[in-house]
Formats: C-alpha cells, sequence, structure tokens
C-alpha cells in the first residue's frame, strides 16, 4: 500500500465544511471564545452578481455582531462594489482589493486588537484564497459552498477552478473533511 504525503493539503484543509452561512451556528462562536470573524463577500455572503446584501447576510453579520463579536467583510473585490453591500451589513472593519491570501490589510485589523489565531475564525467559499489565508494565519475556518456556479471566461480562473476541485476531492477522498454530499460541489461545469 502506497504512502501518501498529505502536507501540502493541509494548507487548504477548513476547520469546517457547510453549505451555506445559514448553517453556521453563531451561538457557538462565544462559545468557542471566538472574538473576531473575518468573511469572504461574493458567492460567500451573497452571489458575486448581488450587488446589495441580501436579508440572509443581514441577519447573518447582526447575529455575529449581537455576540460581541467582530465583524470583518474583507473582500478581493475593489471598493465601489464592497462598500456598496456593506452600507447595508454595517460591518466593523472593511477591506476591499485584499488580495487574499495574502496576510497584510487582513493583519492590520487584527493586530488593532491582540487577538490570538485561536480566537479567530475565517468564513469563505474558496480553498485557494479564503481557507488558505486562515491556515496562514493559524486561524480556524469554515468553507461554504459556493452560492452560483460560475461561468469563467479567463485561463487564470479556469486553472484556479481546476486545482480547487482537485484540493476537494484529495480532502474528502482521504476523510479529512466532511462533504455534505457525494456530488462535488466545486465542478463547475460552466468553465468555458
Amino acid at each position: 500500500m502506497k504512502k501518501t504525503n498529505h502536507f501540502l493539503i493541509n494548507y487548504f484543509k477548513p476547520n469546517t465544511f457547510v453549505e451555506n452561512i445559514e448553517q453556521i451556528d453563531v451561538l457557538s462562536f462565544k462559545k468557542n471564545n471566538i472574538k473576531m470573524v473575518v468573511c469572504d463577500l461574493d458567492n460567500t455572503l451573497t452571489p458575486h452578481f448581488y450587488k446589495f446584501a441580501t436579508n440572509t447576510a443581514i441577519n447573518f453579520c447582526e447575529k455575529i455582531k449581537n455576540q460581541g463579536i467582530v465583524f470583518v467583510l474583507a473582500s478581493n473585490n475593489f471598493k465601489k462594489r464592497v462598500e456598496i453591500f456593506a452600507k447595508k451589513i454595517r460591518p466593523d472593519h472593511v477591506i476591499w482589493n485584499t488580495k487574499k491570501p495574502l496576510k497584510y490589510k487582513i493583519n492590520k485589523v487584527i493586530k488593532k486588537y491582540s487577538f490570538k489565531p485561536e480566537e479567530i475564525v475565517f468564513i469563505g467559499d474558496q480553498f485557494l484564497i479564503d481557507i488558505f489565508c486562515a491556515n496562514r494565519f493559524n486561524a480556524k475556518s469554515i468553507l461554504v459552498f459556493p452560492l452560483t456556479n460560475v461561468k469563467y471566461k479567463f485561463q487564470k480562473s479556469k486553472i484556479l477552478r481546476f486545482i480547487e476541485n482537485k484540493i476537494y476531492k484529495k480532502i474528502s477522498l482521504n476523510n479529512m473533511g466532511a462533504s455534505l454530499s457525494k456530488k462535488n460541489p466545486f465542478d463547475f461545469y460552466d468553465i468555458v
């Protein structure tokens, strides 16, 4: 039997998989001493093509803030898109053009509070960006399945989705995480 090395896959391994943000038990954050939530925007809180926050996203953010937890909206998207969305959910901090998985912009906010890595949870829909970023901080992470299947027209996006699919399959096969269904939700059949 061939021994496989799972060292690299651990960089992309989330602590938890959920189908969407509605399945996240926000009350458990306080019980587990979580003091900050760093959350992605597009395809995590709302589909990438929604300009404004949905009621689901607003309610989710309010639940977090009502627990006394610092809510950080951290998106790789441009300023105008993130600010328009943030007006409704009123996060404690808004970071646009974050350049995740780089740590610089998010680290500036974390340093203001001096939180320990185990007191922070990242929520996002991408292994290579959101989960990798969380693991670089040694923070906890929750992977949500993307809210939409996106048509990717650029070669870079095709390559990223191909890698995301491979990571998902590797984690599922090695029982390193629980999948919610037998069908891979990261299989994007719309890639052109």
